[in-house]
Formats: C-alpha cells, structure tokens, sequence
C-alpha cells in the first residue's frame, strides 16, 4: 500500500494541473457555443442574440487564452522561481489591462455588428409589410373576381368567414351553398409557375423566365384544413363539405398538381357537381350557422390577423433553425 507521501507525489500535480485543463476545454467549448449562438443570431437577425453570443465568445476566448498560458506556466521555470500564476486574480487583471486595446476593439465591433442586424431587421420588415400589403390587393382582387362569379351563378355564398376556437382561427376566403352541400373556395391569385406535390407542404413559384420567387404554401393542404376546421365547428351537423382551390390569377400550374386547381371560368360547372346528396334541414341548420359567423367575422379582422402573423413567424423560425 503507497504511503501518504507517495500519494502525494502522485496526485499533487494533478490535483494541479487539473483545474488548468478544465478551465481551457471549458473557455474553449464555450467560444465554439458563442460561434453557433452568434451564427444563429445573424440567420434570424436577432440583435440582442448575437450580442449576448459575441460576449460569450470574448469571454470564452479571453478565458481559453489565460487557462492555455497557465497550462504552459505549470512546471516551467518561472512556476519554479514564485512567479504568480497567469490564473491568479493579480494575472487576470493584468492581462485584461494588457490586451484592452484588442478587447474593447472586439466588443465595439460586436456592438455595431448588432445595430447593423437590428437596422437590416427594421428594414426587412418595412419591406416585408410592404410585399404583405401588396400580396393584400392583389388577393382581393382575385377574391373579388370569385365573388362575382359566385354572383352570376345565382349560388348563396359568404365571404371572408372567420371561425374561431380554442387556440386557433382560420379565414375561409369563401363558403358556397350548393345543391350538394358546402363548398369551401380558397382563391389564390398567382402569376408565373407553380410547381410542387399534392403531398408536399411547400410549392415552388417561378417567374415566366424561371427565375425561383419563394416558397408558398400547399393550397390544396390548406383547404384541406380549412374544411376540416369547418366540418369541427358545425360539430355533429353532418353537413357535407368539399373543398377546392381557384386560381383568380394567370400563374401555370405543374402537371402534378393542376388537376387540383379549379380556374374561376370553370367554377360553374365544377360546382355543379354533385358530391352528395344531403338532409335539406341539416344543410339549412349548417348554413345558418355560417351566416352568423360571417355576421361576426369583420369583428374578429385584427384578433386573426394577429394570430396569422404569429403563425407565419414561428414557420419563418421553423425554417431558418
């Protein structure tokens, strides 16, 4: 069994240099957080972020450098001498006093790094409330085109129709009486090339010359849940429903998902189709329903559209994560 003194001489100098090791992989992993929280930061153009990830990594580096030099220290001739140690409270103050120049020079640069993301967030969403209100009117105007072949036809139909409940709200751009049941019409008014799967939540729209605009929303997956959100709100009113989506614009559709959009020339033989045959009170009930809904629809406008913006945002999150 090794004597106390043996332990000693064998345990010391790692007891030592221990705390030396832990304090450089520890500043070091920390830097390499700072990098991924600040990359992050700027993907989202999160200002406060990035300031709080370009602190860390000061830290961190500031913290490896000390922790490296007192590894170096440990054993050395100095160490040997009585000179104090680069992780003694006197050192650290004296290195920061050292390197100030190149610290302050960091942190500036970090400042105005976060005034340039919260500048290009301010300026983002200038502009992104600009395209929002332009993508506004020109999907109005398609809804109004539908609206008005609606009209011709001679088919009861309500407009904008705002359901709530708890924790969501959905718009149905429009809900149509027709001899079968309900038909839910989600108008989109696009130009250029849609491209995309019935099954994929993203579509792809190109210019006329193919240049790729954005991604936009399944429309076919969207009815689908506004006709779902319907058929839960009329509950056990068995109304039946159907869903179709109108393109009220001149975009082209791809092959694979054409045959899922209805334009509005074809409206009206499109609902002339018969889907089912329903209980008349039944339908009378459901329709009733819907009309005091769109009697309170334009009083739930600002409490949706805000539920909408969230929703759009935590996507846009979704995606840049």
């Amino acid at each position: 069994m090794p004597s106390d003194a043996e332990l000693m001489s064998t345990l010391g100098p790692m007891l030592e240099i221990g705390p030396r090791v832990v304090l450089a992989m520890a500043c070091g992993l920390l830097a390499l957080v700072a990098v991924r929280i600040g990359a992050r930061a700027i993907r989202q153009g999160s200002a406060g972020v990035f300031l709080a990830g370009w602190a860390l990594g000061i830290v961190g580096v500031c913290g490896a450098r000390i922790g490296f030099a007192s590894l170096a220290f440990y054993g050395s001739l100095p160490m040997l001498e009585g000179v104090p140690d680069p992780i003694s409270g006197l050192e650290i103050w004296r290195f920061l006093r050292a390197y100030e120049a190149p610290i302050a020079l960091a942190v500036g640069a970090g400042v105005l790094i976060a005034l340039w993301l919260h500048r290009g967030r301010e300026v983002g969403a200038t502009a992104a409330s600009s395209r929002e209100a332009r993508s506004r009117r020109i999907g109005a105007v398609g809804e109004a085109r539908v609206a008005a072949e609606l009209k011709r036809i001679g088919l009861p139909a309500l407009h904008n129709v705002i359901l709530r409940g708890a924790g969501w709200s959905v718009e149905l751009d429009h809900v149509v009486r027709v001899p079968s049941g309900i038909a839910v019409l989600e108008t989109k008014t696009l130009g250029g090339t849609i491209e995309g799967q019935l099954d994929s939540p993203v579509w792809t729209q190109r210019t006329v010359g193919g240049v790729e605009v954005g991604g936009l929303a399944n429309s076919v997956l969207q009815n689908q849940a506004h006709v779902s959100a319907l058929q839960g709100f009329l509950g056990d009113l068995r109304a039946p429903i159907c869903g179709y989506v109108v393109s009220a614009g001149r975009a082209r559709f791809a092959p694979e998902i054409a045959d899922a959009v209805v334009s509005v020339r074809d409206l009206p033989w499109v609902l002339s189709i018969p889907f089912a045959e329903p209980n008349p009170r039944v339908l009378d009930t459901a329709w009733r329903w819907l009309e005091h809904e769109a009697v309170k629809s334009p009083g739930r406008r600002a409490t949706h559209e805000a539920y909408a913006r969230r929703r759009r945002g935590a996507s846009r999150a979704r995606r840049l994560a």
